[in-house]
C-alpha cells in the first residue's frame, strides 16, 4: 500500500462503519416498532406460513412465538373466512391489487373465536418476485360483541328501527320495520330512505337529512308536525320518529326509531269524541281519584246541576269537600260499594252546593281500572236528575191511590149488592121452587124441580163467595187476623194446598188502609201460589215487630215451597200480580221484600208502619 492509498482506505473503513451503525440503528428501531406495536404484526410467506410475529399477535391468539411460526395463517383462520382471504392474497401476488383489508375470524389457542381487522401488503425482492406479506392485525372482538349487542337490542325493539348513512341509504332495518312498512328487510337494504317517504314530502327531504348530519344530536324529527310514512302498497301510515346519531368505524350514521301511531291517532279521535259526548251530556259526569281525595273532572251539566265552582277550583277539592250530602253518608256508601264490588247503581239524594236544596238523582258509579293489572285509575260517577220523574211518580201514585180507593169502594158496593140483593132474590127463588115441588103430581117433574133447586143453591153459594172475594165483611167486623185466617182456610179447601196461618201480637182494631192493604196482598199472593207455584204447602204469618227506628211495624209473610222464579223475568212478563202487590205496599208506606230462586220456593214480606197512618 502506497502512502497515498492509506488515507483513502481509512476513509472507506470509516464510511462502512458508519453505514453499519446506521443499519444497526435502523434494525433496532424496526425491532422496537415491531415488538412494541399496539397491533399484531407478522411476516407471512407467499405460501401462508408465519415467518415473523410480534408479541401482540401471540397475545391475541394465545400461542407462543415458536408455536405460531410453526403454523400457517390458514390453520388459525375460521373456515368460513378462509376462501375470501386467499382470494385477496392471490390478487396481491398477481399484482392486481397492492393491498387489501378485511374483517375475519381467528381461532384462539383455547378454541374461542376472535374477530380481527386484517390489512395486508406484499414485499418483493430485488428481482421483483414475492418475498413475504406484511400483515397488520387489529383485535376487534370487543367492537364486534358491542355491535352484536346493539343489533340484538335494536332487533328486539318494539318500534321500527332504521339505520342509514350520510348518503341516505338504508344500512339496517329490524323486524318491526317490516310490519310497519310492509317491505321485507332485504328489499330495503341499500335503498334511499325516501322510498318510505310519501311523494308529497320527498322534495327537500335530502336537505333535512344533510342538516341533521351537519349538526347531529338526539332529537325528535319534525317536532310539532304530523309525520307520515308510505307502505309498500302505497298506503300512508302516521308515524313519530326519534333520531339518534351513531359514530362507528364505518363512519357516521343515524338510527331512526319509528312508531306507528295509527292506533294512537284512532284512540285520540275516540277520546275527543268521548270528551265532546261527556261535556255535552245533560247528566252529571264526574271523575275523581280512586279514594275520592281529589276531583279530576266534572262536566258543565254536572257543575250547573249542583251549583259547583269552575273546574280549576274543583281540582283543588276532594269529593267530600263538595258536600253533596248532608252527612257524607250517601257519598261514602257509593264509594265503599264501588271499592268492594267495582260498581254501584241506585237512587240517592244529593244537595245543591250553594242552596242546599235536595236533588234526587239516579246514580251509576264504577271504578275505572288499568287493563291487565287491574290497578284503580279513577272513580267515575254518572248522576241523572230525576226530580221531574219523581214529581210524575208522585202524581201517578196519587192517582193510583185514588183509583185503589175507588176500586175498594166499588168492590164494597158490588159485594153489598150481591149479598143484600142477588143472594136474597136467589133465596126467594129457591123457596118458590121448593113450594112448586111440593105440589108437583109427576115424579119426573118433582125430580127436575129438585135439580133446579140444587142449582139455585149452588149459584147462591157462588154469589156469596164472589161477594166475599170482592169485600169480605169479616174484615170490617172481626178484623185482619180473622179475615186472613178465614181466607187461608178457604184457599186450603178450594185448592187442595194446605195453607197454615199464624198471628202474633197483632193489635185490634187496625187502621182501615193497613187492614185492606195486607189482606189484598195476602189474597193476591195466595192466588199466585195456587196458579203458578206448583207448591205442596204454604204458610201465612202476621206479626207485630219493633222497627229499627223505634216505631212498631206490622209484617205479613207469605211463604211457599213451590218452584220459585227469577224476579227480573217476572217483572218483564205481562202479569200484573207483583206490580199490584208493590203498588199496594207503597200506598201503605210499606216496604216489600220478594225472595225467590228457581227450585227454592218463594217468600214475600211486607212491613207497614203502624204509627204513620190514620185509622
Amino acid at each position: 500500500m502506497t502512502p497515498a492509498e492509506g488515507p483513502i482506505l481509512q476513509a472507506e473503513v470509516a464510511r462502512r462503519q458508519e453505514v453499519e451503525a446506521q443499519l444497526r440503528a435502523s434494525e433496532a428501531r424496526f425491532r422496537a416498532t415491531f415488538e412494541q406495536a399496539a397491533v399484531g404484526l407478522s411476516h407471512v410467506s407467499p405460501q401462508g406460513g408465519f415467518m415473523l410475529v410480534n408479541d401482540r399477535l401471540c397475545e391475541m391468539v394465545g400461542y407462543s412465538r415458536e408455536e405460531l411460526t410453526a403454523k400457517t395463517f390458514a390453520e388459525i383462520t375460521h373456515p368460513d373466512d378462509l376462501a375470501a382471504d386467499w382470494s385477496q392474497a392471490r390478487a396481491v401476488l398477481k399484482g392486481d391489487i397492492a393491498t387489501y383489508s378485511m374483517e375475519k375470524r381467528y381461532f384462539h389457542k383455547t378454541g374461542a373465536v376472535i374477530w380481527i381487522n386484517l390489512t395486508v401488503s406484499l414485499v418483493r425482492d430485488e428481482k421483483g418476485d414475492p418475498d413475504y406479506f406484511i400483515s397488520v392485525i387489529e383485535d376487534i372482538t370487543a367492537r364486534k360483541k358491542a355491535e352484536e349487542r346493539f343489533r340484538v337490542v335494536v332487533e328486539a325493539a318494539p318500534n321500527a328501527m332504521i339505520m342509514l348513512g350520510t348518503d341516505g341509504r338504508i344500512a339496517f332495518a329490524n323486524a318491526q320495520t317490516e310490519g310497519v312498512f310492509g317491505y321485507p328487510r332485504d328489499e330495503l337494504l341499500g335503498q334511499y330512505i325516501e322510498i318510505l317517504v310519501p311523494e308529497r314530502f320527498r322534495e327537500g327531504h335530502s336537505d333535512h337529512r344533510g342538516d341533521f348530519f351537519a349538526n347531529p344530536s338526539a332529537r325528535p324529527m319534525g317536532a310539532g308536525r304530523e309525520l307520515f310514512g308510505v307502505r309498500k302498497d302505497g298506503t300512508e301510515v302516521p308515524i313519530e320518529i326519534g333520531l339518534n346519531p351513531i359514530t362507528s368505524s364505518e363512519g357516521q350514521f343515524v338510527l331512526a326509531s319509528i312508531i306507528d301511531i295509527t292506533e294512537a291517532k284512532q284512540l285520540e279521535q275516540e277520546r275527543t269524541r268521548l270528551i265532546a259526548l261527556i261535556e255535552n251530556s245533560p247528566d252529571y259526569v264526574g271523575l275523581a281519584t280512586p279514594d275520592g281525595s281529589r276531583v279530576l273532572y266534572i262536566n258543565q251539566a254536572g257543575r250547573d246541576l249542583f251549583g259547583l265552582p269552575e273546574l280549576k277550583q274543583l281540582r283543588q277539592m276532594s269529593v267530600f269537600d263538595l258536600a253533596l250530602s248532608l252527612d257524607h253518608a250517601p257519598v261514602h256508601t257509593v264509594r265503599d260499594a264501588v271499592e268492594k264490588e267495582g260498581t254501584w247503581q241506585g237512587e240517592a239524594n244529593f244537595y245543591h252546593y250553594r242552596t242546599r236544596e235536595p236533588i234526587p238523582v239516579d246514580v251509576s258509579s264504577l271504578m275505572v281500572k288499568e287493563p291487565g293489572s287491574g290497578r284503580p285509575l279513577a272513580w267515575a260517577v254518572v248522576a241523572r236528575d230525576i226530580r221531574e220523574r219523581k214529581r210524575t211518580e208522585e202524581r201517578m201514585h196519587a192517582l193510583t191511590g185514588q183509583l185503589s180507593k175507588v176500586l175498594d169502594e166499588e168492590r164494597s158496593r158490588i159485594a153489598r149488592e150481591l149479598h143484600d140483593d142477588i143472594t136474597q132474590k136467589l133465596a126467594v127463588l129457591g123457596m118458590g121452587v121448593g113450594t112448586i115441588r111440593q105440589e108437583a103430581e109427576s115424579e119426573a117433574l118433582n125430580e127436575k124441580l129438585g135439580t133446579l133447586q140444587d142449582q139455585i143453591l149452588r149459584l147462591s153459594e157462588d154469589v156469596r163467595q164472589l161477594a166475599y172475594q170482592f169485600h169480605p165483611s169479616v174484615l170490617h167486623h172481626a178484623g185482619l187476623v180473622a179475615a186472613m185466617e178465614a181466607h187461608c182456610e178457604e184457599t186450603s179447601r178450594t185448592t187442595a194446598i194446605p195453607v197454615s196461618f199464624a198471628a202474633r201480637d197483632v193489635p185490634f182494631p187496625l187502621p182501615k188502609v193497613i187492614s185492606v192493604t195486607l189482606y189484598r196482598i195476602g189474597q193476591e199472593a195466595l192466588r199466585n201460589v195456587a196458579k203458578h207455584s206448583g207448591a205442596t204447602t204454604a204458610s201465612v204469618v202476621l206479626t207485630c215487630i219493633g222497627g229499627s227506628d223505634g216505631h212498631n211495624k206490622l209484617r205479613l209473610s207469605v211463604i211457599d215451597n213451590g218452584r220459585g222464579f227469577l224476579l227480573e223475568e217476572v217483572r218483564k212478563g205481562p202479569g200484573l200480580g207483583l206490580l199490584s202487590i208493590e203498588e199496594r205496599a207503597r200506598l201503605a208506606h210499606g216496604t216489600l221484600l220478594v225472595c225467590s230462586e228457581p227450585g227454592e220456593g218463594t217468600r214475600i214480606e211486607i212491613e207497614v208502619p203502624l204509627e204513620e197512618l190514620p185509622a
